[in-house]
């Protein structure tokens, strides 16, 4: 949405609600088709096979849906991949990282952090000192 300052539009930069063109509005107050419809499954099937296409993997590879944000994602990959066991490396070079951290940490997967300043590229020798360390 467009905030007003003088008269003038100002554009939002924030995260959340974005500027969309009239095309993305107008398909966004259609109706969503029930989820139990062969039109669903449709759009779906399609959805993953441009997916896929996009992300150049194999034809036997599958694609997850998530309904849900970006940390619910995340915590799905801690909860789902990692346990006490294993070693995890996080980048922690903003929010995302940060949260990463904070939920390995919540279900006490073991990690370390590699903390990278503003504006710095993760490089080889950030990862090359955790060779053979079982990470």
């Amino acid at each position: 949405m467009r905030a007003q300052r003088e008269g003038k539009p100002m554009i939002n930069f924030t995260v959340g609600p974005v500027q969309s063109s009239e095309e993305v509005r107008a398909i966004g107050a259609e109706q969503v088709p029930y989820f139990r419809t062969s039109e669903f499954s449709e759009l779906m099937l399609e959805n993953e096979a441009l997916i896929k296409k996009f992300a150049k993997s194999g034809e036997d590879s599958r694609v997850v849906f998530l309904t849900g944000s970006g940390t619910a994602a995340m915590e799905s990959v801690v909860v789902n991949l990692f346990d006490e066991r294993d070693k995890v490396i996080v980048v922690d070079g903003g929010s995302f990282g940060h949260r990463f951290s904070q939920l390995c940490e919540l279900y006490k997967v073991p990690h370390t952090d590699i903390h990278l300043k503003q504006g710095h590229d993760l490089t080889d020798e950030d990862l090359t000192q955790f060779d053979g360390q079982g990470y």
